[in-house]
């Protein structure tokens, strides 16, 4: 899944409660249940190249992250709301709803995070989750991208609603 996805139905998900700790919670929540969604993930072709990353792919990441972060802020401040509240629920559900790919897959990060016991069992149960439609392996890949950008469609009606 895009972390612009993840992002977005974090935010939506946090704009529902009331709560930052139950925000960044469902937030985590959600970003494992999407997921397990038929998807897209930064556009690997096939299985064997969804861990090698490329020059390309760190900045399609880069790029799509902080593009999610700017669209987001935006569409917040159309409603009023702000993220530089450290008691929004928006703010914390993005977060949760990121957090795993931040702590799991961020080559920076990622190495040592793997090398606790914590972050080994957490990266097998993580990658578990995932329904990867990889665009060399399926003709069903456009499905994957389609679900994703209606669940950030569906995330924007949310935010704008609250």
């Amino acid at each position: 899944m895009l972390s612009f996805t993840h992002l977005f139905v974090g935010a939506a998900v946090g704009a529902t409660t009331n709560q930052p700790v139950f925000a960044i919670g469902l937030g985590i929540i959600s970003h494992h249940l999407l997921d397990a969604l038929p998807h897209v993930d930064s556009f690997a072709k096939t299985e064997a190249e969804k861990d090698v990353f490329t020059t390309g792919k760190y900045i399609f990441a880069a790029v799509e992250g902080l593009a999610g972060v700017a669209f987001l802020i935006y569409i917040v401040a159309q409603s009023g709301g702000t993220l530089f509240d450290v008691t929004s629920p928006v703010a914390w559900g993005a977060l949760g709803g990121v957090a795993p790919d931040l702590a799991d897959n961020v080559p920076l990060l990622k190495e040592r995070f793997r090398r606790t016991r914590f972050g080994q069992r957490y990266h097998a149960f993580h990658d578990s989750f995932h329904t990867t439609l990889f665009l060399k392996e399926t003709k069903w890949w456009p499905f994957g991208l389609i679900i994703q950008v209606f669940l950030i469609w569906l995330s924007i009606v949310i935010l704008r609603s609250r």
